[in-house]
């Protein structure tokens, strides 16, 4: 399924390019959203005589994100005047905050519980293709873009869910970079202010792939151990302002 979406956008995206690039265009994107579902829990074996069981990790914070654009304004069909399409790439980076509750030494009965956090950052470079209809002033869109991504895992903590309880934190899981590919789709509406500048709103949903966090390598730590974490399916709304030469 995730091919076959794929290879749907692609081909829009490419069919697109086939064609003259009149108008340099430039945008500034900022945006707010939130994950549609939480990561999932496991246990993993930090050490040879230690397995922690971690809950599933949600996100109390959601989603910020920070984009910039710039493409060509075109007209595709010169005889529909009123379609017209932006091509181009798409700089973003997205950041939210996970916590959750660990139960340490399940394979010992386990004990009182920790609660953990780590931070998510994503950047992604995207191809985008924004199609545009003229409607009475206003321009509805469907914008999608496809790319890769740096996603990275870091600042992992532990506390003690009550302080006068015995779980102690162990050592922090280590920050960890992996690359991904990414996606976006949105459905909006763009509205002209002049000749030159543009503000438009949309509902985005934004896919960047698996992430994991390393364990710590030493004599009482499993260091192929990982702290793995689902694809990043984030949905949103954006806003974005661009100047048209």
């Amino acid at each position: 399924m995730k091919l076959f979406k794929f290879l749907i956008l692609l081909s829009v995206f490419i069919s697109n390019c086939l064609v003259a690039l009149p108008a340099l265009n430039m945008g500034l994107t900022l945006g707010y959203g939130f994950s549609m579902k939480s990561q999932p829990g496991q246990d993993i074996a930090v050490s040879t005589a230690l397995t922690n069981r971690y809950g599933a990790a949600t996100t109390k914070s959601g989603l910020h994100l920070l984009g910039l654009t710039l493409g060509y304004l075109l007209t595709p069909i010169p005889k529909l005047t009123q379609l017209q399409s932006i091509i181009g790439v798409g700089l973003y980076q997205s950041t939210m905050k996970y916590h959750g509750t660990e139960i340490p030494a399940i394979n010992y009965g386990g004990g009182d519980s920790l609660n953990y956090s780590y931070d998510d950052k994503s950047t992604a470079l995207v191809l985008e293709s924004k199609w545009l209809y003229n409607l009475k002033g206003w321009q509805p869109y469907v914008l999608i873009g496809l790319g890769l991504s740096n996603n990275r895992l870091a600042n992992y903590s532990e506390v003690p869910t009550n302080p006068a309880g015995t779980a102690a934190p162990i050592a922090p899981y280590n920050d960890h970079s992996s690359q991904s590919f990414a996606y976006e789709l949105a459905l909006g509406v763009q509205k002209k202010i002049d000749q030159h500048f543009q503000l438009s709103a949309d509902l985005r949903d934004l896919s960047y792939g698996d992430e994991f966090l390393t364990a710590p390598k030493g004599q009482y730590y499993n260091g192929n151990a990982k702290f793995k974490a689902d694809a990043l399916a984030l949905y949103g709304i954006a806003i974005n302002a661009s100047y048209q030469f």
